[in-house]
């Protein structure tokens, strides 16, 4: 008898430690967000498929750590043979590097390649060990406004928007390839023996970006509103289709510009394709977050100046979780691409980039969009594919790509891409 009192006492001691302890978790988890709040916060207020965005932006920062230190591992060994470094890309070393180099930004593909993989089954992993739900989550993935919607009804609304998104597409291109020939002309001078003026090069590659990053904001507003006119039946197919539309509209565009690059003729292509990679991805940084906050912002704070009390919230930017996936995906295509070309520079401005990316997403959830609705996809399969893709586009990209530079197209005589400044720099320390 005194046994079971003792132990229907310490059953009670337990149950009342485990709801002090549930209050002050709930206590904790209403607090207000900051950008620091951890990812159970995040989940707790916007549910596990914000959080899956998060960790994903998590996983790509942490991903840029090894391939930093591979890329640096050049630069020691020749800073420690010389006492020097030639320049500011590989292209500048000594020819006898050469076979450290390939094999340095062989590894680099290697873990390119597995991380779709890795992110794949860690998030399933998650998933399933934690059993993740959200409340207040609508199970039916039916919508119900477009369940009268016949199939051939369907399929030509499919003719019509994907009719206008092939025109966006085709203008968008035609744009893009006559600036990008300006901007081969000008660098092509340095052959030609004309002068060449880096200044118009580097203002014809931000002007570029500028118009690439433009296009594709303005698109970001196009495609939902095609996709809501096809009238899908499930909202899966919804986000597959809208999905399809934002990812091959930004990554055929930004493939294009990088393929071009094959069309470099100066002495030391990889120096220019490596300057303009680096032009490329900060410039999209500074022009994608000014239309990622300045305008919402300005929008906002416009329309809620004239709205009524009750309205001011719906007048907060959207949040698209579906969008910042693919946003940061077409990043990391950018970043691929250009790594060989431009080494750990480029490793480290992606290593920065990516760590800010979580914080700025953070802030610009809490404090400027309007609170999403929860959900509880991960996108794993979506985010691997694409993923993927944009992987094995960074490597068969003809002009530009990792491994077109590696095997070389670029080198005349045996040297990386510049024979003659790796010949006077061996020389003149000699």
């Amino acid at each position: 008898m005194i046994r079971r009192i003792g132990k229907a006492i310490d059953t009670d001691v337990a149950q009342s430690k485990q709801a002090t302890v549930g209050v002050i978790k709930a206590i904790a988890t209403d607090a207000p967000l900051s950008v620091f709040s951890s990812m159970s916060e995040i989940e707790h207020h916007y549910g596990s498929g914000v959080r899956a965005y998060f960790r994903f932006a998590n996983d790509i920062a942490w991903l840029h750590v090894p391939l930093l230190f591979l890329q640096l591992m050049l630069y020691v060994i020749v800073y420690q043979d010389y006492g020097t470094l030639f320049g500011l890309y590989p292209s500048h070393f000594p020819p006898q590097y050469l076979p450290l180099w390939r094999n340095i930004n062989a590894a680099c593909i290697a873990l390119t390649l597995i991380f779709p993989v890795f992110y794949f089954f860690k998030t399933q992993w998650t998933y399933e060990s934690k059993d993740i739900r959200d409340e207040n989550v609508v199970q039916d993935d039916i919508i119900e406004a477009n369940k009268n919607i016949t199939s051939l009804g369907r399929v030509h609304r499919y003719l019509i928007t994907y009719t206008i998104f092939a025109i966006l597409h085709a203008i968008q291109v035609g744009v893009l390839v006559y600036l990008d020939s300006w901007s081969i002309k000008i660098a092509n001078q340095q052959k030609t023996g004309e002068e060449t003026s880096g200044k118009n090069l580097l203002l014809t590659q931000i002007i570029l970006t500028t118009v690439l990053t433009i296009f594709r904001s303005l698109f970001d507003m196009v495609a939902p509103m095609l996709t809501n006119f096809e009238r899908h039946k499930t909202n899966t197919t919804y986000r597959y289709h809208n999905c399809f539309k934002l990812v091959m509209f930004r990554l055929t565009s930004i493939f294009l510009m990088t393929f071009l690059r094959g069309y470099y003729a100066s002495e030391c292509s990889i120096d220019i394709i490596g300057h303009v990679y680096l032009v490329h991805v900060l410039t999209d940084l500074v022009v994608s977050n000014i239309l990622e906050w300045a305008v919402p912002v300005a929008s906002w704070m416009f329309t809620a100046t004239f709205a009524k009390k009750g309205n001011v919230e719906e007048a907060r930017p959207a949040w698209d979780t579906d969008e910042e996936f693919l946003e940061i995906i077409c990043r990391q295509f950018v970043i691929y691409s250009g790594l060989a070309s431009a080494g750990p520079l480029f490793a480290f401005i992606g290593l920065v980039i990516a760590a800010l990316e979580v914080y700025l997403d953070k802030a610009r959830l809490i404090h400027v969009c309007r609170k999403p609705k929860k959900t509880v996809a991960s996108m794993k399969g979506m985010t691997t594919l694409y993923m993927i893709i944009s992987t094995l586009l960074a490597l068969a990209n003809w002009g530009g790509g990792s491994l077109y530079t590696i095997v070389g197209h670029y080198w005349s005589t045996g040297a990386m891409t510049c024979p003659i400044l790796a010949h006077h720099a061996v020389t003149k320390l000699a």
